[in-house]
């Protein structure tokens, strides 16, 4: 498996050739994991710590805009318009509303299924399961309380915590996120 250049497509939405780059020898490390998830897979409490270990790339492919879903709240659409945002950023989040450890077992799942995927696909994965939105910080809080430990995705408990996303409904149905997201780990 080689580097390979972007495509017109990833070009065009912002992925940069040092992020596909960071793709594609994540995939390969993901790749080379595929026995260790395996074996792991059969206990849940390994599992789990498998999961847990090694959800950060996904954090660490996911911070640039090309991940970004232009997904945003009600509350940070306020926040922004209001102006408060302007002295202090951090009165905003970008999230994974699929946790990246739930995340990190269906993009496992889908390499186990397919062990010689390509790096474009693998980018296609990454998009679908670590795409991110913007809440407020009091939101994000509430919600990641709330889905702390549960195995659900933080999207489940948006309703509960009155958070309100426009588009974000179609977002899942489009991305074939409905069954994921609503579903325990």
């Amino acid at each position: 498996m080689n580097l390979t250049e972007l495509t017109k497509e990833q070009k065009k939405q912002g992925l940069t050739q040092s992020q596909k780059n960071k793709c594609f020898v994540t995939l390969g490390i993901f790749k080379s994991l595929i026995p260790e998830y395996q074996k792991n897979k059969e206990n849940p409490e390994t599992h789990k710590i498998f999961l847990s270990l090694m959800r950060s790339p996904i954090f660490d492919i996911t911070n640039t805009k090309f991940w970004k879903t232009g997904l945003i709240s009600e509350s940070a659409k306020h926040l922004i318009a209001s102006g408060e945002t302007k002295g202090n950023p951090k009165l905003l989040t970008t999230e994974h509303f699929i946790p990246r450890t739930i995340a990190m077992a269906y993009v496992m799942d889908e390499i186990c299924a397919n062990p010689e995927m390509d790096v474009d696909v693998f980018v296609s994965l990454i998009k679908k399961y670590g795409g991110t939105i913007v809440l407020s910080s009091s939101e994000h809080t509430k919600v990641t309380t709330m889905a702390r430990n549960t195995g659900r995705c933080n999207y489940v408990f948006y309703n509960d915590c009155k958070i309100i996303v426009d588009g974000l409904e179609d977002y899942v149905k489009n991305q074939g996120l409905f069954e994921i997201v609503s579903k325990k780990l």
